[in-house]
């Protein structure tokens, strides 16, 4: 951490200065240190503002409001990287990035918002799921809604597909 500082300090306008506090900030997260971290990203989002590393700030910060119960201060993470992320090179990543900004939205019973995401997953990026997740968890959102006999249908496709995974199909059941 001591050698990353002084190379923030030393080197401020060099463009690979927002790598370098990223990974300070990990490191301070990493020991525990959360207020500290949480301060780093913030700089990076405020100081940085072409970088490619604010995603990764604004992503760790969500995370780290998701394991304090501030579920609303995740999602306004989360939408602002989605309002600002180009994933064109890295179509698993951008997955990986919707299931958790759909993780945090059901958390917080936003379901309707969650359903217009797995509207994108199922257009670009099913090849990326095991067989049957995005139905089986489409199912579980329409049970919050109370919408059970979309659930049902989704269920059934997923009873019917020999490509759905075991873990599905019993889920399923």
């Amino acid at each position: 951490i001591n050698l990353y500082q002084r190379f923030l300090k030393e080197y401020r306008q060099n463009p690979v200065v927002a790598e370098a506090q990223l990974n300070v900030a990990l490191s301070q997260e990493s020991l525990g240190r959360f207020q500290d971290a949480k301060a780093l990203f913030q700089e990076i989002i405020q100081s940085y503002e072409r970088s490619p590393y604010i995603n990764e700030a604004r992503r760790e910060l969500a995370r780290m409001a998701v394991a304090e119960g501030e579920v609303s201060q995740a999602i306004n993470q989360y939408e602002a990287i989605s309002n600002h992320i180009d994933f064109t090179r890295n179509m698993k990543r951008r997955s990986q990035f919707l299931w958790e900004y759909v993780d945090v939205l059901e958390s917080d019973g936003q379901f309707f918002a969650a359903m217009s995401l797995y509207d994108q997953i199922a257009q670009s990026y099913a090849q990326f799921l095991p067989a049957g997740k995005l139905n089986y968890r489409r199912a579980e959102n329409y049970i919050h809604l109370e919408k059970i006999d979309l659930a049902k249908q989704l269920l059934q496709d997923i009873m019917r597909d020999n490509s759905s995974t075991d873990e599905y199909h019993q889920k399923a059941k």
